[in-house]
């Protein structure tokens, strides 16, 4: 069992890897489209950080980011990839359940709570 200072560290690690992964991935996915919609992409990022809305409701409600994140997720769904890619994004979908976990656990999430813990078993 980590505890204290190891966990917090180790959730660090997690999550800093997922950055980068994600990056790498939805890096991969815009080399796929068109310049057209790469610049709407780029100018409805720009606005959101112009503007300052940048929680989570604001990237939600904002239909370029959620064709991008549409595009990422079905990038990593569809696409065909070696053995260790696949490792990876598999480790991406967990690192994004152990986010959720940690959002249902602080807010009280009692649905999200479950959602997680059945996401999570094999």
């Amino acid at each position: 069992m980590i505890s204290g200072h190891a966990y917090s560290k180790a959730l660090r690690a997690h999550l800093l890897t997922f950055v980068v992964l994600y990056g790498k991935l939805l890096e991969n996915s815009l080399q796929e489209l068109n310049e057209e919609t790469k610049c709407i992409i780029r100018y409805a990022i720009h606005e959101l950080i112009a503007t300052n809305k940048t929680s989570i409701e604001d990237l939600k409600g904002n239909i370029h980011i959620k064709q991008l994140l549409d595009i990422v997720e079905e990038a990593a769904e569809n696409g065909n990839f070696s053995r260790t890619a696949q490792l990876w994004l598999q480790y991406i979908e967990q690192v994004k359940f152990i986010l959720l976990y940690i959002q249902a656990d602080r807010v009280g999430d009692w649905e999200l709570h479950l959602y997680c813990i059945k996401s999570m078993m094999p």
